[in-house]
């Protein structure tokens, strides 16, 4: 698409949507007697054993959360706020839980509850401010406005169905919301005042698969919105769009084609254009660009000023070919004179300030060893929002634009659930997210493959989320990997509970196990394109193999220092030493295979799967040696759902999830293959009824499963709105 044939201004459609009901609950979905057997089987602490103030905390939380018995669990939150008064932060607890039980309900036992915490118990945070805005809840008067915030005070903000989250902003006032709809393609604004949402469809002659919108921005007078999109069939350049939306009309302002050929003289096959932010003029949008040439590492990501009157760019800055990597969110200083970008370069982690004019590139702040950092806006009155996560964020960090690295100390506010994501922030200082209270934890269950029935209690090998590994060769240790301030790399005996801790950082994405029980193969992140190999027992690096877009790690290899690889291009398989650097080769896909393929090695270290898969089919072919050809042993639909997580389960099971297609992160369901017999089942579908299942691994012979679970089915599946916090800013809000 070129810009000379965007010169006709489409029709406009516009559409109301109603608003949802504030304070809407989904009713929990009743379970049968023996379900909830199940459910208590899989409890790590057994209610009649639960003895102490903690333990009945978490039961009644676990209650609440799995079985949705609130009747239950009112009565455990009871039990501790009468018997054990001398725990006041675990009673302050159980008051706000009490609180927000009765609140669900309908009850005005709610504003006792959350009274009580404020009169008994009110130096205690955050839960002296969870009470204030649980107070401040239930006791407004039915004539005032439920969106609007009070000072100190949260709002539940329903927005409406389809309201894309990832990359949604505020108006610079905050009243208004902009995204995308996740279903029609079309421009969404929610008015917070009203909570209405009109939806714009900017390209009405376009079908709906054909379109796409990514990142929108309201203008500082709230009567513009910059988005980026692509329109029509096949690869996209992309290009930078403006909506009226007074008159419904949208025009071009920048073609992706136009910029990279005038910055890199390049043609590009594809790109992604995004809007960040606003001048405070009005009159230019900070722009994200990203390009690629379709072949090796000629991949360009850029941020540029895009003047709205006539389309005129200039480039801030460019890391082409992957110099730095972040960026999911940029934002203008209060005088337009800095971007700040969140940023990996090597294996650190930063938010840079970046002359507008000039490019040059300050670190402001920089995180420690393993953290990531992620931005979340700039205010009007020079204050920058961040986060040293991206996903479970428990408290936002503020700091002065001015202040480069850590001249200051920074306030902490610590008003979020532990899994809150997608914070969006105003100019005015206003925060919202989505996420909820949620319980991660790796746990470990006895499995029968035959029957796909779970046998026994489950054990917890890890609280808190973790990048999981898989069993050690001889199925007594495990690996997992600590999202955490250092990033620890954790060895645990199953048997003794003993662990090891070695700190790698935060920039690997998967473990596994070379055959010899004592090496480790890691897959980097972002930047950090190679397949490492650890020593497990002191954490050294013994060599590592770079990645590209057609070179790709899978596992470990035949040998102890070896890792198995696939080439895209030739579509063929071999193992590599780091250490010697040989290669054994091994077969190649078919041609008649679809197009797109990875790898699973098995836990005895001498099979691997491949994988093809395209749109409509996946087929599975079994690697046994580089001797032999590869072997088809599954050719499955693929319509229905992606496979999301494939893993071996001893020598002759494979067990795969569909993805959630709610969720990325977690499985709709388990299917086992035997390759010998070729039979395929559902297997374990009672921990799908109770838990959600993320990665998971199984033991050499088969008969355990570790696995992340969470018991949150509604957390980021598809949340009915935002919780919004009023000025979170307020030094009375925040602690260093």
């Amino acid at each position: 698409m070129h810009f000379a044939d965007m010169e006709s201004t489409p029709t406009i459609a516009v559409r109301n949507r109603p608003n949802l009901p504030v304070h809407s609950i989904k009713p929990c979905i009743a379970m049968s007697r023996t379900l909830i057997a199940l459910l208590f089987v899989l409890l790590w602490v057994p209610l009649a054993q639960a003895q102490t103030a903690e333990d009945l905390f978490q039961q009644a939380v676990r209650v609440e959360r799995l079985t949705g018995n609130t009747e239950a669990a009112i009565a455990l939150y009871e039990q501790i706020v009468e018997e054990h008064s001398g725990e006041r932060e675990l009673v302050a607890k159980a008051l706000i839980r009490l609180g927000n039980a009765y609140e669900a309900e309908g009850s005005k036992k709610a504003e006792n509850s959350y009274r009580m915490v404020l009169d008994m118990y009110a130096e205690l945070e955050p839960m002296a401010s969870e009470a204030a805005s649980g107070l401040a809840r239930v006791t407004l008067p039915p004539s005032t406005n439920q969106n609007q915030l009070l000072p100190g005070g949260t709002v539940f903000l329903p927005t409406t169905e389809g309201f894309e989250f990832w990359g949604a902003a505020f108006s610079d006032d905050g009243s208004l919301m902009v995204s995308n709809d996740e279903d029609s393609k079309d421009i969404v604004i929610y008015d917070r005042a009203t909570g209405e949402s009109q939806l714009y469809d900017y390209a009405p002659d376009v079908p709906t698969a054909e379109k796409w919108v990514e990142y929108s921005r309201l203008s500082p007078d709230n009567s513009l919105v910059a988005f980026g999109s692509w329109v029509g069939e096949g690869d996209h350049d992309g290009e930078i769009r403006l909506l009226d939306l007074k008159t419904g009309e949208a025009r071009p302002v920048l073609q992706l084609a136009d910029y990279f050929r005038e910055i890199y003289g390049i043609e590009i096959l594809s790109g992604n254009p995004q809007v960040h932010d606003w001048t405070t003029s009005g009159d230019s949008v900070l722009v994200y660009l990203w390009a690629t040439m379709g072949e090796g590492r000629d991949v360009y990501n850029d941020l540029a000023m895009v003047s709205i009157r006539d389309g005129g760019f200039r480039q801030v800055i460019g890391n082409g070919a992957f110099d730095g990597f972040g960026w999911e969110l940029t934002c203008l200083s209060s005088d337009s004179k800095y971007v700040f970008a969140d940023l990996w370069v090597d294996d650190k982690a930063y938010i840079d300030r970046i002359d507008v004019q000039s490019g040059t590139r300050e670190h402001w702040r920089e995180a420690k060893k393993g953290q990531k950092i992620a931005l979340h806006g700039c205010t009007k009155d020079g204050q920058i929002l961040y986060s040293l996560d991206r996903f479970g964020v428990s408290g936002l960090f503020v700091g002065d634009q001015e202040d480069l690295l850590d001249s200051n100390v920074d306030s902490r506010i610590s008003l979020f659930p532990q899994n809150t994501s997608a914070i969006l922030s105003s100019h005015e200082g206003d925060v919202a997210y989505y996420g909820r209270d949620l319980e991660h934890s790796v746990l470990l269950f006895d499995v029968d493959l035959e029957t796909g029935q779970v046998t026994g209690n489950s054990q917890v090998i890890s609280e808190g989320f973790a990048t999981l590994g898989n069993f050690s060769p001889d199925g007594d240790k495990l690996v997992f990997h600590k999202a955490g301030s250092e990033g620890e790399l954790v060895i645990k005996d199953i048997q003794s509970g003993a662990e090891r801790t070695t700190i790698l950082g935060n920039r690997h994405a998967a473990f596994s196990w070379a055959q010899d029980g004592r090496h480790i193969v890691a897959t980097g992140l972002g930047n950090q394109r190679e397949v490492f190999l650890y020593d497990s027992e002191d954490g050294r690096l013994v060599g590592s193999i770079p990645e590209s877009d057609s070179i790709r790690g899978a596992g470990p290899g035949l040998t102890a220092t070896s890792i198995m690889m696939s080439n895209r291009a030739t579509r063929c398989f071999f193992s590599k030493d780091v250490v010697s650097g040989q290669e054994s080769p091994y077969a190649c896909l078919p041609e008649d295979s679809p197009n797109n393929l990875f790898l699973r090695m098995a836990a005895n270290g001498t099979n691997s799967v491949a994988i093809a898969v395209d749109s409509t089919e996946v087929k599975f072919y079994l690697i046994t040696s580089p001797e032999d050809e590869l072997r088809l042993i599954l050719s499955d639909d693929n319509a229905k759902a992606p496979i999301s997580w494939l893993q071996w389960a001893g020598e002759n099971h494979i067990v795969w999830g569909r993805r959630d297609l709610e969720s990325a992160f977690h499985n709709s369901g388990l299917t086992s293959l035997n390759i010998k017999t070729g039979e395929t089942k559902e297997v374990f579908s009672e921990i799908q009824e109770v838990l959600r299942l993320g990665q998971y691994y199984f033991s050499p012979d088969g008969r355990r499963m570790v696995a992340n679970v969470d018991t949150c089915p509604d957390c980021f599946g598809a949340p009915s709105g935002l919780t919004m916090v009023h000025r979170a800013l307020d030094k009375q809000q925040s602690s260093n």
